[in-house]
């Protein structure tokens, strides 16, 4: 008896073990890490479809634009320059300062009005994003 218990521990903690497999694993279907925005050190956000594609190209753009003008700088320092010229005196972007940098770059015709619109509500706070979030999305 002391054997059957033992095999019956070994194999309610092997089904627990997968079970909890299985719940990591469709966490991860349903909110792939490229969709996942990292908030903090504790929370995130899942963004849209339609916000994640926004993100998307929002960053091909600046890839493009880095490519091409600040090809001796290294990403960290070009997301810096931009968030610089986009950011208030709070540390704080809005979105017609984010779409004037995006004007200025040449890339109003790939990121439109409405993907700034859906980033800045999907990760804003009362219509601006904090500097250092915004570093996050570039």
């Amino acid at each position: 008896t002391h054997l059957r218990s033992q095999n019956h521990s070994r194999q309610h903690q092997s089904s627990t073990k997968s079970i909890k497999t299985m719940s990591i694993r469709s966490a991860a279907i349903r909110f792939p890490a490229s969709r996942v925005l990292a908030l903090s050190a504790n929370q995130t956000r899942a963004l849209s479809t339609q916000g994640h594609t926004a993100v998307q190209r929002l960053q091909e753009v600046m890839e493009d634009y880095r490519r091409t003008n600040f090809t001796r700088e290294i990403p960290s320092r070009f997301k810096k320059e931009i968030v610089g010229a986009a950011k208030d005196e709070n540390n704080k972007i809005n979105i017609e300062s984010m779409m004037l940098v995006v004007d200025n770059i040449g890339g109003s015709e790939r990121v439109s009005r409405n993907d700034l619109e859906r980033i800045f509500t999907e990760v804003g706070e009362s219509g601006k994003i904090p500097a250092d979030r915004m570093m996050q999305l570039l």
